[in-house]
């Protein structure tokens, strides 16, 4: 089965709760298994508006096909609240970073493989070598801690834990 890494998000309204609930949801998506998440990280909002974000990645295994993974996590994030914001910021922000290594550019615009812009995100990369330092990008040739190492510090780990 692929392997699959998923980034979570939030910060509005109880942002630990929100992520530690929205991996509990993931693990009942159909067809998955073997679910392990990273420590939780904050920072600040990509375009610099809005309250800190809480983020970890999800890692598991899928039978889907990924069409159909994208349709579980965008009902997830319809589930918790997710709501288009002036500032971008997020209920809960779901994104599949990687389905098994797959290059993949589809017709929707919500699913382009690997995430188009995770290597440029150290809210990504930090808890991402967490699970897999050694993850290698599909496209770029590098592993997680290669681009991490690339990017300046983005934040500061979450005082609590999922696991």
């Amino acid at each position: 089965m692929p392997v699959i890494y998923v980034s979570l998000g939030a910060n509005l309204g109880q942002r630990f709760a929100t992520i530690k609930g929205a991996f509990e949801a993931l693990k009942n998506i159909p067809a998955t298994s073997g679910w392990h998440i990273s420590s939780v990280y904050e920072s600040v909002p990509e375009h610099g508006e809005g309250p800190d974000f809480l983020n970890a990645v999800a890692m598991g295994e899928t039978e889907l096909e990924p069409t159909r993974l994208l349709e579980y996590l965008l009902a997830l994030e319809t589930e918790f609240g997710r709501r288009k914001h002036a500032d971008r910021s997020r209920e809960l922000d779901l994104d599949l970073i990687d389905y098994g290594g797959i290059t993949l550019e589809s017709e929707t615009p919500n699913l382009i493989l690997p995430h188009p812009r995770a290597h440029t995100r150290w809210f990504v990369l930090k808890p991402l070598c967490d699970l897999n330092p050694d993850w290698l990008h599909p496209t770029l040739d590098k592993t997680a801690h290669q681009l991490l190492s690339e990017l300046p510090e983005g934040g500061r780990k979450y005082d609590e834990n999922i696991n």
